[in-house]
């Protein structure tokens, strides 16, 4: 049985990693930049599929965490398409078309031996072999190593491993490094979808999610909205609806391209997916349509709100 702190949500595990950095943090400064710190900390996420974030002083963005998630199970590197869901990327790897380490799709979906991604060859030893220790993925590659001592882009997460037990197949990452304010939610929110992919894709019922972190972190700059949200209104978090459809990806993903890429909008323009992959589509028009208000004129708003279960966390876009 491990005695490891579990949590069922990911709202309830951030909330709690604020209050550990906020409480027990020790002050350091990695390449001159005033952090509070705490070192090797873990939990686990009992119910991986509830990872909406339902705190409104953090505003968390969904659309930044549908975006982002696409943009890895694209298998990009490409700047220009994460950069479009946040300036963040901009403003840290300004002069860079391509985002290396934490380009985490590319490492884990594109094909490095016998025509086979990292993704399938996990896939194929846990199908051959339920009991395996060896679905492991790394995400630190040789060319994170070779950036190590410069100023450039370098993975956070070292390592995902799927192991399945008891039936369920449940995932353990491993993180050199990762920001309590800011980072640590959408990164627990990717690898719980690829969690729930592998899931689907293997037909193992979900399991738990574990994450072990080897600095925890809060920048000094973050540390007053840090405050300010374990202090305040934090509302029921928030269930996904069930993962399907997986087959649809591809569709998506290229819908994805026509949307950020787009200029014009036909009204009428249905995504020819199902509901789970089209409500987070919809999602990503009406971001569009945030970013560009003569998008907003071109949309049935009406079709693209009905029924939409992250409507909530749209409250940046005037319907």
């Amino acid at each position: 049985m491990s005695n490891l702190e579990s949590f069922s949500s990911i709202q309830d595990a951030y909330v709690h990693c604020l209050k550990n950095v906020l409480d027990n943090g020790a002050s350091v400064a990695p390449r001159g930049i005033k952090t509070y710190e705490v070192l090797g900390p873990s939990f686990r996420i009992l119910n991986p599929r509830n990872r909406l974030i339902n705190i409104p002083i953090r505003n968390w963005k969904i659309y930044y965490a549908f975006g982002e998630l696409l943009w890895h199970l694209s298998g990009s590197r490409a700047k220009s398409f994460i950069r479009y869901y946040s300036r963040f990327w901009e403003k840290y790897y300004c002069g860079e078309l391509t985002v290396e380490g934490s380009s985490y799709g590319r490492k884990l979906f594109t094909t490095i031996c016998d025509n086979e991604s990292p993704w399938t060859k996990a896939k194929e030893l846990i199908l051959k072999d339920p009991d395996t220790r060896r679905a492991i993925i790394p995400l630190f590659l040789n060319n994170d190593f070779n950036s190590i001592d410069k100023c450039q882009d370098v993975a956070c997460c070292c390592m995902i491993q799927f192991i399945v037990r008891d039936n369920k197949i449940n995932l353990i990452c491993n993180m050199r490094s990762n920001d309590a304010f800011l980072g640590l939610s959408y990164d627990i929110f990717l690898f719980t979808m690829l969690l729930e992919l592998m899931s689907v894709e293997t037909g193992y019922e979900l399991g738990w999610y574990q994450h072990n972190i080897a600095s925890l972190h809060l920048y000094e700059k973050d540390y007053g909205k840090a405050c300010r949200i374990i202090n305040s209104d934090v509302r029921l978090p928030r269930e996904m609806p069930e993962m399907k459809n997986v087959e649809e990806i591809p569709r998506v993903i290229e819908y994805e391209k026509k949307i950020r890429e787009c200029e014009q909008w036909d009204a009428e323009f249905e995504f020819d997916v199902s509901k789970y992959w089209k409500d987070i589509l919809n999602c990503l028009i009406i971001y569009k349509a945030a970013k560009y208000p003569h998008i907003k004129k071109m949309l049935s708003m009406a079709r693209v709100i009905e029924n939409n279960p992250y409507i909530q966390w749209l409250n940046f876009f005037k319907f």
